[in-house]
């Protein structure tokens, strides 16, 4: 034999010992060496299809089965195997026709007629499988499997007294056979006859008190059974018989995990780990716990090990969770990912997924992942109520409302989702609706602390009272956050209670606010707060702040040049006017302030330089006109200025120092008469101001002289 045949035969040989030992992963990779030395030989392609199969990897195994069968047309074995994958696959109607031609080759292979009822079993066409197996039996009437299926088809026709007598009458063929009691035990644990499949395997247990199998399915008919202490005595019992039988640890750890005992099972894990370093649903089971544990980083390690081992979905699925417990999310995304390369994926892998995205802002992608879910399961509520707020993320508001609607008929007491329905409507302005589902929310829980935060749509309602009450509930609650105290210093300060909306604005920072619009909002409302209680020097501080946070934002610079005007800081003030205007050319309160300060700097043509630019941009602005009159007249400019104040006050007649100074200038040009005309209005809108009376005075008596 040459040397290449000797290595090519012992890489088989380590193959078919892998798949002994259920190492499929080693196996396929000594198969592939195998076929890299001859690329032509079928029974390797066949054992790695069985491998494959073994691993969930169906379609794999399929296409290497199709491989083998062109390699050799001839055996029927292949097309029986493929006959098998297709079923698993689901394609029952192909695997029959794959189960004929293994037939054609073997007429009287009795397998090939059980496996082939196996999958019309399968498939749900019991008669027909019946009629299959019936051959079997004829073919080889000591067949066990043969009446093993047939029982299953009897069951599933509801012919159950048929499906006993079948068991009944492999019993006659060896009524000591403990097997056959106990595949009829798996029988009636199918149809839900655990108690009676309970007698069956005792009886299995009474024949032969030293099958391990037994004591594991007993074990697990106590666990279904919740008797989980029994079911625990029964993994004991199988470590009495072989202390070093790893599954009597591996089922014990799984009652106990069952039973919620967390840490006892992480120990029976740890004792079969010991025997099975390798075995991968260990290190799945074992991080189960620790996940249930909330102790998640130590999960995580175990779901790598079990991944490293055997990757399967259920691995990549709960290490998934953990790591987005951990709020780890682009890596549990990525474990999610892994999840559904399995074809056993449920909705709740893209559900998770989805709420991955949802953290990391990636909201398109989200509602996309979230519509797979639906796909698999339309009427998911949970994934509708998630689905509906990334829309509201996406400020969707309406097609989210739609699917609001969709779980809320799905679950009317769906309280996340009537909630986020009302959040939905108030972004609409839909605000009485959305308080209609605010309550509806707090009917159904009182305690949920989340629709109390309706205070929101009061304060957009102008319902400032209301929106303290419902925050303060959520304060009661002990769910507050920089939100809240936002919310309800708004409300303060449009109640104009300053120092109170002061107080909770200071709170709203301490607590840290995320969100830069409502940062910039906070200091810049509260500079307001402090300029209406005269704290002007604190409202500079604040101005500075937004500015800081928003230095593009022209507003701001208005209210601390107003803020410096108050302090008499004049130079200061303007500079932040020609902020103002640098940022916004257009904006003519800047240019009215600036003729102001002028005017108080006795800087009289810059100040008629200013109110004309403002003019040139809102032609009917009363104090545009004032401050223009005003330095005209200062001036001496007595007909203009007079001719402004005019157009100032058929803007706004109650503004009293426009009559004022309009007198003055009257009396200047020797009109005493209607000077005193102008300081009459003057005093009738500002009575006891002793300056205008003075003047009245002044004038009354140059009258009189004249």
């Amino acid at each position: 034999m040459s040397n290449s045949n000797n290595k090519l035969d012992k890489n088989f040989d380590k193959a078919l010992l892998c798949l002994e030992e259920e190492k499929y992963e080693t196996a396929i990779k000594y198969f592939d060496k195998v076929l890299n030395q001859d690329p032509f030989l079928s029974s390797a392609y066949s054992n790695k299809a069985f491998a494959l199969k073994q691993l969930c990897r169906i379609e794999e195994a399929l296409e290497v089965l199709d491989t083998a069968i062109k390699i050799n047309p001839k055996i029927s074995g292949y097309y029986d195997n493929r006959g098998i994958v297709l079923s698993i696959l689901g394609l029952y109607e192909e695997a029959i026709k794959s189960y004929d031609q293994a037939l054609k080759l073997d007429s009287l292979d009795v397998l090939t007629f059980i496996n082939k009822g196996w999958t019309l079993n399968n498939w749900g066409k019991y008669r027909k499988a019946l009629s299959v197996l019936d051959k079997a039996i004829e073919l080889d009437p000591t067949d066990i499997k043969a009446y093993a299926n047939k029982a299953i088809s009897l069951e599933k026709l509801g012919k159950f007294d048929e499906m006993v007598h079948m068991y009944n009458k492999a019993l006659e063929i060896n009524p000591n056979y403990s097997e056959l009691y106990f595949d009829r035990a798996k029988a009636l644990i199918d149809i839900g006859e655990k108690e009676k499949a309970l007698i069956d395997i005792n009886k299995a247990i009474e024949i032969n008190p030293n099958e391990i199998e037994f004591y594991h399915k007993k074990g697990w008919i106590l666990s279904e059974l919740y008797k989980y202490d029994e079911a625990i005595e029964c993994c004991d019992k199988i470590i009495e018989i072989d202390s070093l039988e790893p599954y009597g640890y591996f089922n014990k750890g799984s009652m106990l995990r069952l039973n919620k005992k967390y840490e006892e099972a992480i120990e029976a894990f740890n004792m079969a780990i010991n025997l099975m370093p390798t075995e991968a649903e260990l290190y799945y089971l074992k991080g189960r716990c620790l996940y249930e544990l909330k102790r998640y980083k130590e999960a995580v390690k175990e779901f790598n090990k079990a991944i490293k081992f055997e990757p399967d979905i259920s691995s990549y699925y709960y290490k998934g969770q953990a790591l987005y417990r951990l709020k780890e999310y682009k890596k549990a995304i990525e474990a999610y990912n892994h999840a559904l390369s399995y074809p056993q994926y449920d909705n709740y892998t893209y559900y998770f997924k989805a709420l991955s995205l949802k953290k990391l802002e990636r909201y398109e992608e989200a509602i996309e992942v979230f519509n797979e879910a639906l796909k698999i399961d339309s009427k998911d509520e949970r994934t509708l109520s998630a689905k509906g707020q990334v829309l509201n993320e996406l400020m969707r508001y309406e097609e989210a409302i739609k699917v609001f609607d969709k779980a809320i008929r799905i679950d009317p007491k769906n309280r996340n989702a009537i909630y986020a329905k009302g959040e939905a409507l108030a972004k609409l302005m839909r605000y009485e609706e959305a308080i209609k589902a605010f309550d509806k929310t707090i009917r159904i829980d009182p305690n949920y602390w989340k629709p109390y935060a309706k205070g929101w749509v009061y304060n957009r309602l102008a319902k400032y009272k209301n929106a303290i009450n419902y925050f303060n509930k959520v304060i009661e609650l002990g769910k507050a956050e920089a939100y809240t105290y936002y919310e309800i210093a708004l409300a303060s300060y449009n109640l104009k209670r300053y120092k109170t909306a002061i107080i909770n604005y200071d709170k709203a920072i301490e607590l840290g606010i995320k969100a830069l619009d409502l940062k910039v909002s906070t200091y810049s409302t509260k500079g307001d707060c402090l300029y209406n209680i005269k704290n002007y020097e604190a409202a500079l501080e604040s101005y500075n702040k937004v500015i800081e946070l928003d230095p593009a934002n022209y507003v701001h610079y208005y209210d601390k040049a107003y803020t410096l005007d108050n302090l008499k800081r004049y130079e200061e003030a303007l500079e932040n006017y020609d902020k103002v205007i640098l940022l916004n050319p257009s904006y003519s309160s800047a240019y009215i302030n600036k003729a102001d300060i002028f005017c108080k700097l006795k800087k009289y043509p810059k100040a008629i330089d200013c109110s004309n630019q403002a003019l040139a941009i809102v032609t009917d602005d009363d104090a545009a006109y004032y401050n223009k009159g005003l330095a005209l007249i200062k001036l001496q400019q007595y007909e203009e200025g007079i001719e402004n104040l005019d157009k100032s006050i058929k803007l706004d007649p109650d503004y009293p120092y426009a009559y004022y100074y309009n007198a003055i200038a009257l009396n200047k040009l020797k009109k005493p008469d209607l000077a005193i005309e102008y300081i009459n209005k003057a005093i009738e809108l500002a009575p006891k101001n002793k300056v205008y009376q003075k003047l009245y005075k002044e004038l009354l008596n140059s009258a009189r002289r004249s």
